[in-house]
């Protein structure tokens, strides 16, 4: 006997996803920085040192003198001299005075007054001929640096970092349906009575 058969044929869905995953990004800014320093304050002081050097005995021994030192001392020069040449004509005087006594005044006095130029001695010295000579006095100075500083002003802005998530998206779709299909093979069917 040929029965007739049913022959089933079924195909299973299939089922599609679909995703889309884009990137994520992420930018930090710059922080903001202001930054103001004030300048110091600078005070300088400055005293000068005196110095005062006192010379002139120095110079006198050099003979270089103010003019009115060189004027007392012409006159004191020449008040000595006329008492000297006062003292001479009176010595002179009285030896002619005495002219009768033994020898002769007159040429004495004329041998002594012929000397046009006296000898004198020569001797090598050094000027100022101590160190002693040259006084001086020195009053100290002062030097003052005052600095008044200031610290910076610093104001910071922090920036926040911008992340920028997508979404990821998932679709889920029937990329095939399901189907069934059913066929009768055979179909024949003997039939004896």
């Amino acid at each position: 006997m040929n029965l007739p058969k049913i022959q089933i044929q079924q195909t299973q869905a299939e089922i599609g996803i679909r995703q889309s995953r884009p990137q994520m990004t992420m930018r930090q800014p710059k922080a903001i920085i202001d930054i103001n320093q004030p300048l110091p304050e600078i005070e300088i002081v400055n005293e000068f040192g005196k110095l005062s050097i006192d010379q002139s005995a120095a110079f006198a021994q050099a003979d270089v003198k103010h003019i009115f030192e060189r004027i007392q001392e012409w006159a004191q020069k020449g008040e000595q001299a006329a008492l000297q040449a006062t003292a001479k004509a009176a010595q002179e005087g009285t030896k002619l005075m005495r002219i009768e006594n033994e020898g002769n005044p007159i040429v004495s006095i004329a041998a002594e007054d012929s000397v046009l130029y006296p000898t004198r001695g020569f001797q090598i010295g050094y000027v100022p001929k101590s160190t002693t000579d040259v006084k001086h006095h020195f009053e100290r100075g002062e030097f003052q640096v005052k600095v008044q500083s200031y610290t910076p002003n610093i104001s910071i802005k922090p920036q926040y970092p911008i992340i920028e998530i997508p979404k990821w998206q998932t679709d889920v779709y029937l990329k095939a349906k399901s189907s069934i299909s059913f066929n009768v093979v055979g179909g024949k069917v003997d039939y004896q009575y």
